[in-house]
């Protein structure tokens, strides 16, 4: 994915941030700047295999993790690439999994 695609990506209403790491966890692109949060994507990413076998509710294609605060994180899984988002907690969760799980789509970089 190119610098581009991840701009058109964050005009998507309420999107704070994204980065999109490869299956080995390794950055591709971010406008993420904190390190920390760039590595618990990296984790979630990384885990997502283990909440499968857990949970026994078959592939995981998102992790949504909310919080009373201001923002929210979203992780979206595919099968080479993976993107994490940071948005706005008014942001309807819904929408935001359709618009980000086509534009994964369109950029045929995985299945969500």
């Amino acid at each position: 994915m190119e610098d581009d695609d991840i701009d058109q990506i964050m005009q998507i209403k309420g999107i704070k941030g994204v980065i999109q790491t490869n299956i080995e966890g390794e950055d591709i692109a971010s406008t993420i700047e904190d390190e920390q949060l760039g590595h618990f994507i990296r984790f979630l990413v990384g885990h997502a295999p283990l909440f499968e076998q857990t949970s026994e509710l078959g592939p995981v294609s998102s992790i949504i993790l909310t919080s009373n605060k201001d923002d929210n994180l979203g992780v979206f899984i595919g099968k080479e690439h993976s993107l994490g988002v940071l948005f706005a907690r008014g942001c309807s969760i819904k929408k935001l999994y359709s618009q980000i799980g086509s534009y994964l789509k369109k950029l045929s970089i995985g299945d969500t």
